[in-house]
Order: structure tokens, then sequence, then C-alpha cells
């Protein structure tokens, strides 16, 4: 009896972090601590580079899938047994096949804050985060051991009255007053992928930022190459109204669940050349 108390002791302490302590994650989480943390701020120093074309697989399969309050975002999970989606090309190692893990998000208190990286002194409404991990090492927890295991598909929102409903958006919108509470989830029929994000997949002529970072949450390990979508998607206000309205652990409000920005380091940025297209 012991030694299971002291086994959940353990496990609740490497889970307890907040974005109220995020200064002190690097005491606990020694990664959040390095010199390649995300997210950072994006601008003119950025370097102009021509990549091959994004490969997407199955972004447009539509698929039941898992949505859940897990106290500090909304996560979509694909069941074991659906065909997940995959990217690769662009930004990735040649001949490396990223295979979908989650898609999660990061929004404010109001519409004017919310996404994590900052562009050109801009912060968005929302981001969201397509979260993929490199095949070659067979699972997320294996590939955050290296600096080539995850690829973060990067969308930011900005709400806007003159936007209409993005559909992707709303299914997720409509679902969110059945996980308000922390720990609930729910399912989504026939969520497709692209649609949430804008349809981001619809052609290989995509102006991105890429860089090398890391997870925006603890254990923040550096292995992350973040693809950055320079346009963001307008939505209506009225799809991101029922984000705030999800609780954390302590019965609060869900909001800013962002990390702040962290330092360049001599980091270099590329931007897609289709950018100046």
């Amino acid at each position: 009896m012991e030694k299971l108390w002291i086994i959940a002791l353990l496990i609740a302490s490497t889970n307890a972090w907040t974005y109220d302590d995020q200064d002190a994650w690097a005491l606990e989480f020694p990664s959040c601590g390095l010199s390649r943390q995300s997210p950072i701020r994006i601008d003119l120093l950025a370097y102009l580079n021509s990549y091959p074309p994004l490969v997407f697989e199955n972004y447009k399969t539509p698929s039941i899938v898992h949505i859940t309050n897990n106290g500090r975002s909304v996560e979509i999970q694909y069941p074991d047994d659906a065909a997940k989606p995959q990217i690769s090309g662009g930004p990735l190692p040649s001949d490396t096949t990223y295979q979908f893990v989650n898609v999660h998000f990061h929004w404010g208190s109001d519409d004017s804050r919310g996404s994590e990286h900052v562009i050109y002194g801009q912060r968005f409404t929302a981001e969201v985060h397509a979260v993929h991990f490199n095949t070659k090492y067979g699972s997320l927890e294996e590939a955050l051991n290296h600096s080539d295991g995850v690829a973060v598909l990067t969308i930011l929102y900005e709400a806007s009255y003159a936007a209409q409903n993005l559909s992707g958006l709303q299914v997720v919108s409509d679902a969110l007053s059945r996980i308000q509470e922390y720990e609930s989830s729910t399912e989504i029929a026939n969520f497709v992928l692209s649609d949430l994000l804008g349809g981001i997949d619809s052609s290989n002529r995509i102006a991105y930022y890429t860089y090398s970072g890391s997870l925006t949450t603890p254990p923040c390990s550096e292995a992350v190459t973040f693809i950055i979508s320079c346009s963001p998607i307008y939505v209506h206000p009225q799809q991101m109204a029922p984000f705030r309205l999800v609780f954390d652990e302590n019965g609060d409000r869900l909001v800013n669940n962002f990390r702040q920005l962290q330092r360049r380091n001599n980091r270099r940025i590329y931007v897609n050349r289709y950018l100046y297209k």
C-alpha cells in the first residue's frame, strides 16, 4: 500500500504544473530552461527557403474522434483502428513520415489574445496544434527523445464578425458543451481534420514559417519542427466563445492557456518561398 501511495504521489507531482507558474516549470522539467524553446516571436528576420511540397495523407478522411477536456486544453484523438492522418515532405527530413497524435487548442480570455506564437507583433485569437511523431521512432514517447521526433502543424485563428463559420471548428464548438467539466469527453462523428485546419492540405503551394523548437508544455522536449501557416484563418467569434466555458481541474474557467514567449537564441526561422509568389 505504501508503494502504491508513493507512485501516486510521483504521478501527481509530475502532472503538477499550471500556466500560472510558468517561471517555475524548469525546476521540475529541466528541458523547459534549455535554449531551443517554443513559442517565439516571428518577425522580419526570417530566411527565404524553397522546400519540397508538403504531402498530406488522410487529412480529408472522415472519422469518429474523441474530444477530451484534459484541464489544460481541449484535445482531439483518433481511435486506434482509424486511418491516421500523416505528413511528410516540406522541411521534414527526407524519406520520413510523421503520424498524427492529437490536435489541441490554445486560446485567451477574449478574442484579442490566445495564440502562442506572435507574428509581426500580433497575437491571434487562438492557435491550433496538430501534433505528429516521426514513425521511425515507433511512438510519441520515444520520438520526444530525438531532435527530429515531432512535427507540429500550426494554424492561427483570428476572430472576426465578418467571417463565415469554419465548418471544422463548428463541430468542435458544438461538442464543447458536453465536455465543460474537467476530464470529460465525448465523440464527434464524421470529423475531418482538413476542415478544422482550413484546408491547408488542399495545395502544396503553402506559405509557412518553420523552425526548430520544443513542446510548449512540460516536459518542453526540444524535439519539434514547427510548420506555421503564414495566413490566419478568420473565424466567427461565436465559434470561439464556447472554449471559454470549459473548466479546468480546479473548477475555474480554462482561459489563457498559452506559454509566454521564449528567447530565439540565434535560431533561424525559415519561410517557404511560396509566400512571395
